[in-house]
């Protein structure tokens, strides 16, 4: 889920290549219209064909990164580096589709961390944004490679755990209620504070939704997990439930 840096070696070649292509690219030109001034050409618009060629290449390999870093803001979260919400919605929909198709029951997740905003207000943003990469790295320790994981909120993040049932479901839950809560959070020299997390499950079955007109999206699902999550905060927190 993290994404990868990429290769300067593989980029500079890259540029390289596109430079020579560009010199080429003047000379064959020159052959077809050997009478035509491309050097005056060139060199009226950045003084000579071989720097023509360099900036173009410069233009076009920033491009192409400019791409690539676009995606990846848009595909991950800054902060926790987990799959935007923009991503994890997409991703959920793309399991509610193979759900549909093998008849495999799907479960989602939400998890909200408990009291949150008194941990921001008290320790201030930068020990708040602390405790999410940590918190969110402590959900990687329990999923799957299969399942996805993304932040959909201030603190509130969304788990989709493909081909898994209620039970297998809420051991999923309560392994990360777990580990999260024997977790302790180094938020000064000499200061630790422990976090605890309260979480919504439900249960997206395929047998349940075979016509067109009756497929959830994940934005309706949401809508159902929400009610969950608000049941166990209002009754003590750092518990798991259950809505189908």
């Amino acid at each position: 889920m993290l994404y990868k840096s990429y290769n300067h070696v593989t980029i500079s070649l890259w540029i390289i290549l596109i430079c020579i292509l560009g010199m080429l690219t003047y000379y064959l030109c020159t052959l077809i219209y050997p009478h035509f001034d491309y050097v005056f050409v060139f060199k009226m618009l950045y003084n000579s064909p071989i720097s023509l060629s360099f900036i173009t290449s410069i233009f076009i390999t920033k491009l192409i990164l400019s791409n690539k870093r676009l995606k990846r803001d848009l595909q991950y979260d800054e902060l926790t580096h987990l799959y935007s919400r923009r991503e994890i919605f997409h991703k959920a929909n793309q399991e509610i589709f193979r759900a549909n198709r093998n008849h495999k029951p799907l479960a989602i997740i939400i998890i909200d961390v408990d009291n949150f905003k008194g941990i921001n207000d008290s320790l201030g943003h930068p020990i708040g944004d602390y405790v999410l990469k940590n918190v969110a790295a402590d959900f990687l320790k329990v999923v799957r490679n299969i399942d996805h994981v993304g932040r959909i909120g201030g603190d509130e993040f969304l788990i989709v755990l493909p081909e898994t049932n209620f039970n297998d479901a809420k051991i999923v839950a309560d392994r990360i209620r777990t580990v999260v809560s024997e977790h302790s959070y180094q938020i000064a020299l000499n200061q630790q504070t422990k976090i605890t997390v309260s979480i919504g499950i439900t249960i997206y079955k395929a047998e349940e939704n075979l016509t067109k007109d009756n497929v959830l999206t994940i934005d309706q699902l949401i809508k159902k997990v929400d009610q969950a999550l608000l049941f166990v905060k209002q009754n003590g927190k750092n518990h798991t439930y259950c809505i189908n």
